[in-house]
């Protein structure tokens, strides 16, 4: 174990009289210790909860992030990235809370951040000339909201709203198209990504068409269960008309039919999964085959050759 003059968390450092062990958030460390050869210089990454000991050594240190901190993970696309692509990332990342019914970008708007989920779920919603919207897809913790970021456009072509509340992270714009530019890890997971969207949009769009509105219920329930974490949802009526592309009877069949199934409660806008296997049973094909693309699409991948340099 490594002895650092290293005041953790706080970029400042001190010579405190007696040694103290602390627990590192992910960091790199850099030294310059005065010894018998002279100065020596040391770089070294401390990894998440690696115990560090700092003591009273003749030494100055030199401490940054580079890694996401914890407040910064959680989508599964930025935690997949190499850490020397998270520490370029870090400074320009930023959490928030994305409350419900929030808008992150609206139809032919112009928007100036690209939004990654943490535990939230964003609705992208199609709005037709009679103003009445209905979902194409959905985004969590697997992706992006604004999708034509990544298509070099600052200009939204549908609009996105929160189903869910949570955290997300975002990075702006023009540093999200930097990073594109750049050809390396941080590109190619975000067409990873896109590609996986695409192919969920596309299945969702064969879902609405052949299989029933229990069916996709079942589907949009059990792909929140595996964003958030979460049991309990405030869905209103209005809310799962727009995700079943269904009228308010349609709604009430739905919730009715489930609730029969003993796989979920819901009362005053309030839903509450009570069984997931049930769910899991009644739900269609298209689940599994879109987990499975996300999955496949957000494998942490080795890149040998490095930053920089071009994507497997």
């Amino acid at each position: 174990m490594q002895r650092w003059n290293l005041a953790l968390f706080a970029g400042a450092f001190s010579q405190s009289a007696a040694p103290r062990i602390a627990t590192a958030a992910a960091c790199r460390i850099a030294t310059t210790r005065t010894g018998p050869g002279g100065i020596e210089s040391t770089n070294r990454h401390v990894g998440y909860n690696e115990i560090v000991v700092v003591s009273r050594k003749r030494e100055s240190c030199q401490l940054r992030c580079w890694m996401l901190p914890e407040s910064l993970r959680g989508n599964r696309l930025l935690d997949a990235l190499p850490t020397a692509t998270q520490d370029r990332l870090a400074p320009s990342l930023s959490g928030l809370f994305v409350g419900k019914e929030q808008r992150t970008e609206k139809d032919s708007g112009e928007f100036a951040f690209v939004h990654f989920p943490v535990d939230c779920v964003l609705s992208v919603l199609a709005t037709l000339d009679d103003r009445e919207t209905v979902e194409v897809t959905n985004v969590g913790r697997e992706g992006f909201v604004e999708a034509d970021a990544a298509l070099q456009s600052r200009f939204a072509r549908r609009s996105s709203y929160c189903l869910i509340p949570g955290r997300a992270i975002r990075i702006p714009l023009a540093m999200f198209a930097a990073e594109i530019d750049r050809a390396d890890a941080f590109g190619f997971y975000v067409r990873q990504s896109l590609s996986a969207r695409l192919f969920a949009t596309e299945q969702f769009s064969v879902c609405n068409v052949k299989h029933t509105p229990v069916q996709r219920f079942a589907r949009w329930l059990l792909m929140a269960r595996d964003r958030t974490k979460r049991d309990t949802f405030d869905l209103s009526h209005e809310s799962l008309a727009t995700i079943l592309g269904t009228d308010g009877a349609g709604v009430s069949d739905a919730v009715h039919e489930l609730r029969d199934a003993g796989a979920l409660d819901y009362a005053r806008a309030k839903l509450s999964v009570t069984n997931y296997q049930r769910l899991e049973a009644i739900t269609c094909e298209c689940y599994a085959r879109t987990t499975n693309v996300f999955d496949d699409a957000l494998l942490r991948r080795e890149l040998t050759h490095g930053e920089g340099g071009k994507t497997p």
